[in-house]
């Protein structure tokens, strides 16, 4: 089974890609994020996802366009509803590239965020599913649920002082992003999250 996952930043692509490949499904990234600005960020979570793809030995679509005037376009009318038209944006147009790629199913690593309207993500996902005709995988939607576990248990053991955890970010002048995770309480939480049917 192949499918093709789109991927808003390398941090967020990590747990996604294990799990899938665990499920013996051939995954291929898919970078296509008009949201995001300014184009130092853009760059930034693109060359970063680049760096992560080659080093795990993902294969990597991008529509490399940063389309930020026509997504501005998009959300100008209803900007209390801009969520909705971002994911709309993103996910069809991963159905229509997992179409056309010949991929059996489509997915997004937006569903391993606590912070997103995953109601909203799954609308807009089986929306271009059916307009393309390629299944959305919804196996992923309990990430919000595993990220939050995880948010939980590392604030309690970090407040205790019991588990060691850095997050490092560092942005050098050309705003890339590093991101480093060194929790082995977390990796067993979530491995444990994911073994539960």
């Amino acid at each position: 089974m192949k499918t093709l996952l789109h991927i808003c930043c390398a941090p967020c692509a990590n747990q996604p890609i294990e799990v899938l490949r665990t499920d013996k499904i051939e995954v291929t990234g898919f970078w296509y994020n008009p949201n995001i600005h300014p184009f130092t960020e853009y760059r930034a979570r693109r060359n970063c996802l680049r760096e992560y793809a080659e080093a795990i030995s993902l294969p990597l679509l991008e529509r490399d366009d940063y389309g930020l005037r026509p997504f501005v376009r998009e959300v100008a009318a209803d900007i209390a509803g801009r969520c909705v038209k971002c994911y709309e944006m993103r996910l069809f147009e991963t159905a229509r590239q997992a179409s056309e790629g010949g991929f059996d199913s489509f997915t997004s690593s937006l569903f391993i965020s606590p912070y997103q309207n995953h109601a909203g993500i799954i609308a807009a996902a089986e929306a271009a599913a059916a307009k393309y005709g390629v299944e959305m995988r919804n196996v992923l939607t309990g990430f919000k649920f595993i990220g939050e576990k995880i948010k939980e248990k590392h604030k309690d053991e970090f407040e205790d002082g019991k588990v060691f955890f850095m997050l490092i970010l560092s942005f050098s002048l050309r705003s890339r992003l590093r991101l480093f995770i060194s929790t082995w309480s977390a990796i067993l939480s979530a491995s444990a999250l994911f073994s539960m049917k």
